[in-house]
């Protein structure tokens, strides 16, 4: 194994473990200063967020979830390419019930695969759009 795709894998498994424990000052060490996330398909309205707007957008989330979890389904890396391709489950409580969601991660590392340079994240968005009208109304009956 190129000690380029040790370290990716590295990072991969890092990623997902500050991921879960939604640990955001870890989570920005692994990245570059001028990454992006992007949460796709852009029909859902999300705009590419550097790593300050990413952190303010989890910060309203977070109170929502307990429990979080992740399950990596299948994982590719091509070091050549500096990619990887996670397909994961994501699992949590919220107070609009339980959110279960499948989704892609492709993380675009730099050529030494010590950090990320690009995270996209693709959802279901039917799921997606369906359980924070969910969350809406529970908040809204709580006001």
């Amino acid at each position: 194994m190129s000690s380029t795709l040790y370290t990716q894998k590295r990072l991969t498994e890092r990623f997902i473990e500050v991921e879960e424990a939604w640990d955001y000052e870890e989570n920005f060490k692994l990245r570059t200063e001028d990454c992006t996330q992007h949460l796709v398909p852009t029909t859902l309205g999300h705009p590419p967020r550097n790593n300050a707007e990413f952190k303010e957008f989890n910060a309203q989330l977070k109170p929502l979830w307990t429990n979080y979890k992740i399950k990596v389904l299948h994982t590719t890396h091509d070091p050549e390419t500096h990619r990887a391709v996670l397909n994961i489950q994501n699992y949590a409580d919220t107070p609009a019930g339980k959110f279960e969601l499948e989704s892609i991660f492709v993380l675009w590392f730099t050529e030494d695969g010590m950090k990320l340079q690009k995270v996209e994240e693709f959802v279901d968005s039917a799921y997606l759009n369906t359980f924070f009208a969910k969350v809406a109304d529970v908040q809204s009956k709580d006001d």
